[in-house]
């Protein structure tokens, strides 16, 4: 049952008595329906009249409970729109707003919109939920093909607003017909007419800035059978409306799609919403006020308050805006600041000093609160304010007391002089507060010119930002505090409380880790007896089980009371400390490198020896017994000596592998000369194998001269090694600057690398042919690979079997 005077819609409209043209927003926005929860009392929730009625209830016998309306949404929706509100109740950016289905009074189910925002006290506490509903329209029953026409006219005289339905053949045509009165009277319908086929009269009268939307968004609806929403304007009369047309489409046999729509009048919600954003660009304009006057230097203050009364007497349309001073003891006021339009003459000058008593009615105004507002200056009398005011050429006035707390300290006024101007309501309730918004500049103007003797005091305290400063002071007594701990703190530590920090000292030493905590007292009360720097790295727990050090570097002085007081600087150094053990790791892996390489060099010189014995024993028993073995045995020696060549190559390989990068300096390297003296050694092998090489863009580089030519050497070499038996070899080098440094490319017209193998081959002893095919260690690309590891840079090969390869490799400018 409905309540008089419930106290949720009492509790709204109060809410909204201060701003009435927000409520009329509201109201317009949800125009079928309203709704406002107590977040505190579930059970408690205010529908307004309209919110039933659009569902065809009796707003009289329905409840004030969340349940008298959840038992009308169809079950597949009532969970995800409970979801909803308990996301919105979580995450302030999520937008709560959904289409809903409701069981109608007439026992067949609607669709409505719902939306909703969540409204929270000074704490940040989630009280209350305030929403709207938008109605969309009946949703027909998925058995039949089409509404019935009883239907449609029993829906109609039962639903808010008013209705039509529209129909869209496949060749373009459409027809109107079951008009509502109202439909009627909007497109100029007569009465007896309930079909229309011509429909061309009707669109005329939309708006001509919306036909093409208009007519996209039905097409839209008709291809994709998807809800049709749309507010646009009419024209009748010379008059232009906002009307808002829902409606779900539906297609028939014939093809053609059919919509019953409903139409809502929305011109009032649209002004009102025009309204609602002139009154948001006043408040916006009063931000950006606030805002560049903080932003401005002390010394440009005067500046910056007649910009801010150039800026507001513009939004006005005055032509002059003007701040006067009230001084008691001497009763006079004084023009200090005046902004004047173009073509408006200043006053300032003139207005120093003006006796109070010449206008004593504005004064008692002003005291008392009130505007002085006169729409017309030559409607006064004479012999008083008239006489003042006609010699600068006033029309019309406005002026706006300003408060400091309980004291009037003034006034800004606002003159018209080129035409009359009667201010409305919402441009008094402005200018109020552009009023108070200049009074606040003026007092933040002197408090801050007040801050400049406190400089020093803070300029000790932002010498070592970044991180969080702090002053922290003991008493001859011993008891801890810290009158000044800056907002970087909360960066340090997020979950730390500044207020109860002040007065508090433990509740700063709480996050600290305690293995370190006696550390920290210990040598803060050393500082404090030698008056000593108190600098320490530390952990502290910032979030959970995280710990993070920090690093905190403080100076104390004795004042002449026996306080001692600390200035300094709380830094987060984790990632420095991360830095240290890095290189720690990085020095103990090149050890261990230098480790694996010594023991490379003494084990290659100590298996040389042994092979050395073998090699040299094999060759005198195939020379001294030659004659005496037989065939198999001439052969098996055969294989001990290619196996102790091998051998040996292979260890000079791991050794030459070893030394790479060993006791070399860098130098500047001309990559030109190096090719030049690789292609004077390879001549005999260039005949012999018909091979061509050729360069260009070649730069000089600062690296290890003996390694990169050993890696042009590596390179050039294998790509003369695996050529195509049937084709002239040709190598080509070449160079780009690239990034930070140079790509270099050596690329030949070989028999290629497959992809699967292009990462394998700079392995060390990786081989991808047999040594029938071709000799090699398998060491080769993995000194290439080491050279450029060397040289900080990268190295791959791009290549497909029987079409060559590219070798790039990087080489980064060295410092």
């Amino acid at each position: 049952m409905r309540q008089e005077n419930y106290y949720l819609e009492t509790e709204l409209r109060s809410y909204f008595s201060t701003n009435p043209g927000l409520f009329q927003f509201i109201e317009q926005a949800a125009s079928d329906g309203i709704w406002y929860w107590d977040l505190e009392n579930p059970e408690e929730e205010w529908m307004n009249a309209q919110f039933w009625r659009t569902l065809g209830y009796d707003p009289n016998i329905m409840s004030h409970t969340p349940r008298s309306w959840q038992q009308l949404v169809h079950p597949d929706d009532l969970s995800p729109l409970l979801d909803d509100a308990e996301k919105a109740l979580k995450d302030p950016l999520f937008k709560f707003e959904r289409n809903v289905r409701y069981r109608h009074q007439k026992d067949y189910w609607v669709r409505v919109r719902c939306f909703g925002i969540v409204l929270k006290d000074e704490a940040g506490n989630n009280t209350r939920m305030l929403g709207g509903h938008r109605y969309l329209g009946a949703v027909p029953d998925s058995t039949k093909l089409q509404l019935p026409e009883d239907f449609l006219h029993h829906l109609l005289p039962n639903l808010p607003g008013e209705s039509y339905k529209y129909r869209l053949y496949p060749d373009g045509s459409d027809e109107f017909s079951f008009f509502s009165p109202g439909v009627k009277a909007i497109f100029g319908i007569p009465d007896d007419i309930n079909t229309i086929t011509e429909t061309h009269e009707i669109w005329k009268a939309v708006h001509p800035e919306d036909v093409t939307k208009l007519e996209t968004a039905i097409q839209t609806s008709a291809d994709n059978l998807s809800l049709f929403q749309l507010e646009w304007r009419i024209r009748t009369n010379l008059i232009t409306k906002w009307i808002s047309t829902t409606a779900q489409p539906h297609k028939n046999n014939d093809g053609s799609v059919e919509w019953y729509v409903f139409v809502s009048d929305i011109t009032d919600r649209k002004k009102a919403e025009a309204a609602l954003h002139t009154q948001l660009h006043m408040q916006e304009t009063l931000r950006e006020i606030s805002t560049q006057h903080i932003s401005q230097p002390l010394e440009d203050a005067g500046v910056t308050i007649n910009q801010a009364l150039d800026v507001i007497g513009r939004f006005v349309n005055a032509d002059r805006v003007y701040i006067f001073d009230y001084d008691f003891k001497k009763q006079t006021t004084s023009n200090t600041y005046e902004w004047c339009a173009e073509g408006t003459e200043p006053e300032i000058d003139n207005l120093q000093d003006v006796p109070m008593s010449l206008f004593p009615d504005w004064l008692t105004a002003h005291l008392n609160g009130e505007v002085m507002h006169i729409p017309n200056v030559q409607q006064l009398p004479h012999n008083g304010l008239r006489e003042v005011l006609e010699p600068q050429g006033i029309k019309s006035l406005l002026a706006v007391p300003m408060y400091q707390g309980d004291r009037c300290a003034g006034f800004v006024g606002f003159d018209s002089v080129k035409s009359y101007h009667v201010y409305t309501k919402q441009e008094m309730e402005f200018l109020r507060l552009s009023a108070q918004v200049l009074v606040n500049i003026l007092s933040y103007t002197e408090e801050r010119a007040k801050l400049l003797a406190s400089q020093q005091e803070l300029q000790k305290l932002t010498q070592n930002v970044p991180g969080a400063i702090l002053k922290l002071q003991m008493t001859p007594e011993g008891k801890f505090s810290v009158p000044f701990l800056s907002e970087g703190a909360r960066r340090l530590i997020p979950n730390l409380n500044l207020d109860q920090v002040q007065n508090n000292l433990e509740e700063l030493l709480l996050h600290i880790y305690h293995e370190d905590l006696s550390g920290f007292y210990h040598n803060l009360l050393i500082s404090s007896e030698q008056l000593s720097k108190f600098y320490m790295e530390y952990r502290v727990r910032a979030q959970a089980e995280t710990l993070r050090w920090h690093r905190i570097d403080m100076r104390p002085e004795r004042e002449p009371n026996g306080v001692i007081t600390w200035y300094g600087i709380v830094l987060d150094v984790s990632e420095q400390k991360e830095m240290e053990q890095i290189k720690n790791q990085h020095r103990e892996l090149k050890d261990k490198y230098n480790e694996v390489e010594n023991f490379a060099f003494i084990a290659s010189h100590d298996l040389k020896e042994p092979l050395r014995t073998i090699s040299s024993f094999s060759r005198l028993l195939k020379k001294q017994y030659k004659d005496q073995l037989d065939k198999n045995a001439n052969e098996y020696l055969q294989f001990i000596s290619d196996g102790s060549i091998r051998m040996s190559k292979l260890i000079d390989s791991l050794l030459e592998f070893s030394r790479l990068g060993k006791n070399s300096t860098q130098e500047y390297i001309n990559c030109e000369s190096v090719v030049r003296a690789i292609m004077s050694d390879y001549d005999t092998i260039l005949q012999e194998t018909n091979a061509k090489i050729t360069f260009s863009g070649l730069p000089e580089i600062r690296g290890y001269p003996i390694e990169f030519r050993q890696l042009i050497q590596n390179l050039i070499s294998n790509a003369i090694k695996f050529r195509k038996q049937d084709e002239q070899p040709l190598v080509h080098l070449s160079a780009e600057p690239h990034e930070n440094g140079w790509l270099f490319a050596v690329r030949d017209n070989g028999i290629g690398i497959p992809k699967e193998h292009q990462e394998r081959i700079f392995e060390i002893f990786s081989r991808l042919h047999s040594r029938k095919d071709y000799e090699g260690t398998g060491i080769g690309l993995a000194n290439c690979k080491k050279i450029v590891d060397l040289h900080n840079g990268d190295i791959w090969v791009e290549s497909a079997p029987g079409e060559g390869s590219t070798f790039y490799f990087t080489i980064p400018h060295q410092e």
